[in-house]
């Protein structure tokens, strides 16, 4: 497939992307007003690194590593798909997978301070950030709590024992789960999934939790500033510290040296899309139909082919089991 053909464009376009844009646009505006007002504290001179766990198409990783340039951001992604929200995905991530599309995105956008890792976030993982004792200014948990893989309450509060002395400040989006769903996450037998959280968090020492004000009752986003948690890192932002990171994780794919500036805060965005070959089409019309005419009409062909070749073999047909989006 020929790629499709580069375009100026505003990191924030990212947004538009996935199932759900109004509530990527809620979650982005809620956590650039922390963002804004923790360097207002702070002074706005550090450079500060973020984690953001399941960081999916890099809705909020892209357009929070351009606005705030002194930020050295790591999305961690495992890039599986659930076959049921393909129809909604655009046409590259189908053709690339999430990850790739994502590292795509960064160089079409020309934003140089966002570190892609393709891995799946588990207590192990936690552990390693523990003993390596690898620190983040701010760690980030959108839309993913719920699938968190825990058999029980004490295994929820388990992984945010472990999870939020990680960081400064936690943010956790609370899910947004009905009581059909309850069987699905077994920590979810104690209450409502809001009151297992917050009850979860309640157990922890030392921290502040707080709710961050937002428009949409349907998201709820909690701050959780780690008061204990010791102040610096063990290195300063920037690629070492990228390379650091990469090796505790475990990413299965490596670090790329344009990702990470040498030292954070270094390249400034200065916007417009770096563009060249293999950039990602954002035209808007293009995220909303899922790609091109062209490209729909080369994975309608595609689809074609399938069908036919599975009708002349007369196989069997097989059962496509779904698998949970990190």
């Amino acid at each position: 497939m020929a790629p499709s053909a580069p375009i100026t464009g505003t990191p924030e376009i990212v947004l538009q992307l996935g199932q759900v844009t109004d509530s990527n646009f809620y979650r982005w505006s809620v956590i650039k007003r922390l963002l804004q007002d923790d360097q207002r504290k702070r002074g706005g001179k550090d450079p500060f690194v973020v984690l953001e766990y399941g960081s999916n198409l890099g809705s909020i990783s892209i357009p929070l590593a351009s606005t705030f340039p002194l930020a050295t951001v790591i999305s961690v992604e495992s890039g599986d798909v659930d076959p049921a929200q393909r129809h909604s995905l655009p046409y590259e991530v189908k053709v690339m997978g999430k990850v790739k599309f994502h590292e795509q995105v960064l160089t079409t956008l020309g934003v140089d301070n966002n570190a892609v890792c393709k891995a799946s976030v588990s207590m192990a993982m936690l552990q390693r950030l523990q003993t390596a004792r690898v620190r983040f200014d701010f760690q980030l948990l959108l839309d993913f709590v719920h699938h968190i893989d825990a058999d029980s309450f004490e295994e929820l509060s388990a992984f945010l024992r472990a999870l939020v002395p990680l960081a400064r400040v936690t943010v956790i989006e609370i899910p947004r789960v009905d009581a059909d769903a309850a069987d699905a996450n077994a920590w979810f037998s104690k209450g409502s999934a809001i009151q297992t959280v917050r009850e979860a968090l309640s157990l922890l020492p030392y921290t502040r939790v707080d709710s961050l004000v937002g428009g949409r009752q349907t998201i709820q986003l909690i701050a959780i500033e780690n008061t204990a948690v010791s102040e610096g890192l063990a290195l300063a932002p920037g690629h070492a510290f990228c390379q650091q990171a990469f090796d505790v994780l475990r990413c299965e794919n490596e670090l790329q040296s344009a990702w990470c500036p040498g030292t954070a805060g270094a390249n400034a965005q200065q916007g417009g899309g770096g563009g060249g070959r293999g950039a990602v089409n954002l035209r808007p019309d293009a995220i909303r139909h899922g790609g091109s005419k062209q490209q729909q009409q080369q994975e309608q062909e595609s689809k074609s082919k399938v069908t036919t070749t599975t009708t002349t073999t007369r196989r069997r047909p097989t059962t496509t089991k779904k698998y949970v989006k990190l």
